[in-house]
């Protein structure tokens, strides 16, 4: 049996992960889990599970260094400083890490065709010694980067994982939430600039699925996109979601340049929206290296619909879309559309 270690296991990867191995009774994994106890203490309670309770940037991150591991899987690496600690207490006791990055890493700013998919090796942003110290989630994107880079430098043979924004069960932002109830409750939708940007995701147990195939794979490649699903516009994404709750939605397309004046904010306002500044990313060595017979965004779409449907009213936390925090109201959708 392989002693298998999770940083994180409350919120979504670390979660569905567990729930996966456990859903298929597998004896191949003694499952340890480490974080603060603080999200969704309840989970695994009466399961067969190790649960570490402490903070992984604080001395209680020695409960797990002086103990040998088959595979740590860290996807909840915020801070790089502490991190880089860790690294060096582990050397010698750890078989394979797994660290769940993202796609911010990337510097945007460069000047480059957005049609053109990112490889892996498209420059990445830079930090400083003052970004990555920072607390909190400033300097997000800079932190996962000094991450990467300690440890690409720790001769741990990583594998390293880039995905783009989850959905799927248990995500914490939701942002198809906004357009399942839009299109749920309502005969018109406001559609931005006729949809025509692209939405590029990573579906949950897509990535799940290829974490477990990381946890044995021999030859590898030490960073991944992984994005579960090629490009579809917004304006597809929508009609997909229309067709799968049966329903007659009509579209109103209402340009972004009115949209900017009437300070609708993309993403804020309207989820999914990124005013065009979209990018794509070049998941040839994911496909090379590693299965990837990922389900089809409609199929997707279904289970992450039916999701909503079974926690409907039933969460103890709600995202900012369904607090009513973030997303544009009904009667300012309805002015922009010249209904009201």
């Amino acid at each position: 049996m392989k002693n298998l270690l999770i940083l994180g296991g409350s919120q979504q990867i670390g979660r569905r992960l567990i729930e996966k191995l456990l859903q298929h009774k597998s004896q191949e994994y003694s499952i340890t889990v480490f974080n603060r106890g603080l999200t969704n203490p309840h989970l695994f309670i009466n399961d067969d599970i190790e649960k570490v309770v402490g903070d992984r940037n604080t001395s209680d991150i020695e409960k797990i260094t002086n103990r040998d591991w088959d595979i740590i899987l860290d996807c909840s690496c915020y801070r790089p400083i502490p991190l880089k600690r860790f690294l060096e207490a582990i050397k010698g006791r750890v078989g394979r890490y797994i660290f769940i990055s993202t796609i911010s890493v990337y510097d945007y700013a460069q000047g480059v065709d957005k049609s053109k998919a990112k490889t892996e090796d498209f420059p990445l942003l830079k930090f400083s010694e003052e970004q990555i110290t920072q607390e909190g989630l400033k300097f997000y994107a800079q932190k996962k980067v000094a991450a990467e880079q300690f440890l690409l430098e720790s001769g741990l043979n990583p594998i390293i994982f880039r995905p783009h924004f989850l959905y799927g069960m248990y995500d914490w932002q939701n942002l198809d939430y906004y357009w399942i109830e839009r299109i749920k409750k309502y005969d018109t939708v406001l559609l931005p600039d006729g949809g025509k940007d692209a939405i590029h995701r990573t579906y949950i147990d897509d990535l799940i699925n290829v974490l477990q195939e990381a946890f044995t794979i021999e030859k590898h490649n030490s960073i991944y996109n992984i994005i579960t699903h090629s490009p579809i516009s917004l304006k597809n994404y929508t009609a997909e979601i229309a067709e799968i709750l049966q329903r007659k939605t009509k579209f109103i397309s209402i340009e972004k340049d009115i949209l900017h004046k009437e300070k609708v904010r993309p993403v804020i306002d309207i989820p999914l929206w990124s005013n065009g500044s979209h990018f794509t990313f070049d998941d040839t060595k994911l496909k090379t290296d590693f299965n990837t017979n990922f389900k089809s965004h409609f199929s997707s779409l279904e289970e992450t619909i039916a999701w909503n449907k079974k926690i409907a009213g039933q969460k103890e936390g709600k995202s900012k879309w369904e607090a009513g925090k973030f997303g544009l109201s009904r009667e300012k959708e309805l002015k922009l559309m010249g209904l009201s």
